[in-house]
């Protein structure tokens, strides 16, 4: 693959003969990936009874309904140029308010088994939260770099906060082991949705800007 304003291309685009379909062929393999990670994190939550690697499965569903939207997007902008613009913007809005929902339905959450603990299954939290923090890496550096539209770089938050949650569940799944304490699930919930909702503040602070 080779550069081209900003764009990684893959060996076989027909950019130059047609329309580049790159940043939909890149969307959809990250599609891919958060597909086996839901499936993972989802399965991993209800055995553990973890709240955060729960809450990381759902965050996985949220980008899923990102990446659909950006791949939407992107084609719409390749057919309708003129309307790119108009387009990406109402992208990098819902984008947005999806990762914002994510991050209050997961703070709500947090609050509720703060105040009503349950047990955690550590071995099982720690597993599935490596396999879904690897699968987060690959899908980051897939996507980070190679496009400079709004819509991408919400899609690359989507990505990147999943990356840190399953940093922090990984995190929160050695400690639960070793100190037994399981209210540290929910703490880790909170601090990962807090996180979200700033970084989101922040993206949308520097499109006003731009």
């Amino acid at each position: 693959m080779a550069h081209s304003h900003g764009t990684m291309h893959f060996d076989d685009c027909e950019g130059v003969r047609g329309a580049c379909r790159c940043e939909q062929r890149r969307y959809k393999r990250v599609l891919m990936i958060s597909f086996v990670i839901f499936i993972f994190e989802i399965a991993g939550g209800y055995l553990s009874g973890s709240l955060a690697l729960f809450s990381d499965g759902w965050h996985v569903f949220t980008d899923m309904s990102a990446i659909l939207l950006s791949m939407l997007v992107a084609n719409i902008a390749s057919q309708e140029p003129l309307y790119e613009h108009q387009v990406r913007s109402m992208g990098f809005v819902i984008n947005i308010a999806l990762l914002l929902l994510v991050a209050y339905l997961i703070g709500m959450h947090a609050w509720d088994r703060w105040q009503s603990p349950h047990p955690v299954v550590g071995p099982i939290m720690l597993i599935v939260a490596l396999i879904g923090g690897v699968g987060n890496w690959w899908q980051h550096q897939a996507l980070h770099g190679n496009e400079h539209t709004s819509t991408h770089q919400v899609l690359d938050l989507h990505i990147l906060s999943d990356l840190v949650q399953s940093i922090g569940v990984v995190l929160a799944a050695v400690l639960i082991a070793i100190t037994g304490l399981i209210w540290i699930d929910p703490v880790v919930s909170m601090m990962i949705a807090l996180w979200m909702a700033l970084q989101a503040i922040l993206l949308v602070k520097k499109q006003l800007a731009s």
